[in-house]
């Protein structure tokens, strides 16, 4: 959040506790960026920020296997709730996140987004996996190529988790 003058603040911003399934990676207040800190309590993984979480997995202190499979129970069990997600890619997800995970261990680190579980808006072609649009007149629709946006995704290591709802036709 901008300090006084413009300036980045590393403040420690307040964020609520839950509780996780064990084996939940968490990430402690000493590796907080900036030298930030938060209480005693550690934060679940799903708080973690990219950056944080892109210099964890670059480190191998945790795994794109590991993140992934904490992060696939967390959005079925949500999306019941907040219906966020317009499809759910789990096996695709665990499938890159085994290969990032080989590839980081071997010395072959494509970058920050390497491992890195995102979803995109379903707005964006994804090839083999269906792209409604939020329209239900798309719901069949299967593309057999990336949108741009996608292949960069890809191509930087990150692991597709699903697509994301949206109002029909973006608007």
């Amino acid at each position: 959040r901008p300090a006084p003058g413009g300036a980045l603040s590393c403040a420690p911003i307040a964020r609520w506790q839950d509780t996780e399934a064990p084996g939940v990676p968490t990430i402690g207040a000493s590796t907080r960026a900036c030298g930030s800190s938060f209480s005693s309590w550690e934060l679940p993984v799903h708080y973690w920020t990219i950056t944080e979480l892109s210099a964890q997995l670059k480190a191998r202190a945790v795994s794109p296997l590991e993140i992934t499979r904490a992060q696939l129970p967390r959005i079925a069990a949500l999306n019941r709730l907040l219906h966020a997600s317009a499809t759910e890619a789990a096996l695709m997800a665990l499938q890159q996140a085994a290969q990032a995970e080989a590839e980081i261990t071997a010395g072959q680190y494509r970058g920050p987004l390497h491992g890195v579980p995102i979803a995109v808006k379903d707005l964006c072609s994804t090839a083999g996996i269906r792209t409604m649009g939020g329209s239900k007149v798309l719901a069949d629709h299967v593309p057999d190529h990336d949108a741009t946006v996608v292949a960069r995704l890809r191509a930087a290591g990150a692991v597709l988790l699903g697509k994301l709802n949206l109002t029909e036709g973006a608007m």
